[in-house]
Order: structure tokens, then sequence, then C-alpha cells
């Protein structure tokens, strides 16, 4: 069993997030649950737990400053962040320290079934691989995962790309890869689909014989005046306009 330290100011929610790992992460044990970031780091010297799951504001101590004192001590434990906002510089600092998942509060029962799911198979993982080189192990992992979702973007176009489709794809949680790709990548997910789409219609209206029709299901859109209306936003011009121009 996998030891799992809970820090949570909140006493009703530090209970039932303890409820919830208890009963659905199947390899998970809640060792401790702590009511204040100090308790924490000091049972963390002495214990080493294997998961920890913190909230990120609490009085003293903040998780964020948990987080970056058990790095600093060269740990490269999963770490688990809570809050109860949506917060790009709170989400880039944890990212930052090589946080496993950034959790809006508050909890989604079968979201969060799945993340002890994915923290398990990620401990098993460890469990049975060589040593880790260090904090940064987990940075290394955040940046691989930006160039599968790239890599599965480019290879697919013209099917689904929402944010929850291509999240399940690599792994992550919707809310977490949507942090990690903006603040690894500096501009919203949203913003390199259409950037990737619009960069593979203006190829095919200048090399290619297809029709505006055929581009825009080519593509990813099952609208021709949708696509023509994103691309004339995109790009200051239509397509035929552009065809006959670079064509």
């Amino acid at each position: 069993m996998y030891r799992v330290m809970i820090v949570e100011d909140e006493k009703i929610i530090r209970t039932g997030i303890a409820s919830v790992v208890s009963r659905f992460g199947s390899g998970l044990e809640v060792a401790w649950q702590c009511a204040d970031a100090y308790a924490a780091w000091d049972l963390f010297q002495a214990e080493a737990p294997d998961l920890v799951i913190t909230d990120i504001v609490m009085r003293g101590m903040t998780g964020l400053e948990l987080a970056r004192k058990i790095r600093e001590a060269g740990s490269d434990v999963p770490l688990v962040i809570l809050s109860g906002y949506a917060e790009f510089e709170y989400a880039r600092s944890a990212i930052q320290l090589g946080v496993c998942e950034y959790v809006v509060k508050p909890l989604n029962v079968k979201q969060f079934t799945g993340l002890l799911a994915r923290l398990e198979k990620l401990l098993d993982e460890r469990k049975g691989a060589p040593e880790n080189a260090g904090p940064a192990a987990d940075p290394a992992a955040g940046n691989l995962a930006i160039r599968r979702v790239e890599e599965y973007v480019a290879g697919h176009l013209g099917e689904d790309l929402s944010l929850a489709t291509v999240a399940a794809r690599v792994n992550l949680s919707t809310n977490y890869l949507s942090m990690l790709f903006r603040s690894t990548t500096s501009q919203k997910y949203s913003e390199y689909v259409l950037r990737m789409r619009m960069e593979k219609a203006k190829k095919l209206l200048a090399q290619s014989e297809f029709k505006i029709y055929e581009i825009a299901e080519i593509c990813g859109y099952n609208s021709v005046k949708h696509f023509i209306s994103a691309f004339k936003k995109h790009t200051g011009t239509t397509p035929t306009q552009y065809k006959n121009s670079h064509g």
C-alpha cells in the first residue's frame, strides 16, 4: 500500500478527501491527515509519504510553500494541489514545482477517482523503474505530455480536438492540461489548435486542388461557413482570396 498524506485546514474537506481515497484508492492508504502545512512538513521529514495531497491556501505556510520545501529537500514525491481558485499564477507556480495535478475545488468525485487511479499507476511505474533523477522528473513528464499533445493534434486535425478528448489521450485532467499547456507554451490550448488548423488550411489552399469545403473538413470544420469565418478572422482574408493570391 502507498502511504498518503492529506494536508487541508478545513476538517470536513480533509475527512471527505480521506474518505474518497480510502474508498476508491485500492492501493492507497491514508496514513496522515494534517490541519496545517507546518505539521505536514514535520511529518514529511520523519515519515516520507508516497503521495502528498495538499490544499493551497492555509494560514501560515501555504501548500505551495510546502511543495517548495519538499522539492528543495530533494524529494520527487508526487504532489497534488487542491485549490478553490482556478488562478493561473497559482497553477504556474505549482507546475514549476513539478506538481502532478492542480485540482480546483469543489472536488468532482468521479474525476478525483480517475486521478487516484493515475497516481497509483505512476507510483507502480516508479516502483518498478530505476531511481528517479530527482525533482526534475515531474517537470520533464509535463514537457513530455505537451509534446504528446502536439503530436496528437498534428496527426488528427480533422477530428475532435476538444480539450477533454485530448486530455484523456494523455491521461491528464482537463483542468490540469489546460494550465500545463498555457504555462509551458505561453498560449491557450484552443489558440494552438486554431493556429495549427489555419496553417494546414493555408498550405492546402496554396498547394492543392481541394475545394474549400474539402479543406474545411480536412481541418476539422463540419461547417464551411464556420471555417470561412475562422479563416478570415485569423488571416484577414477569405479562403478563396488566399487561394487566388497564393495558389
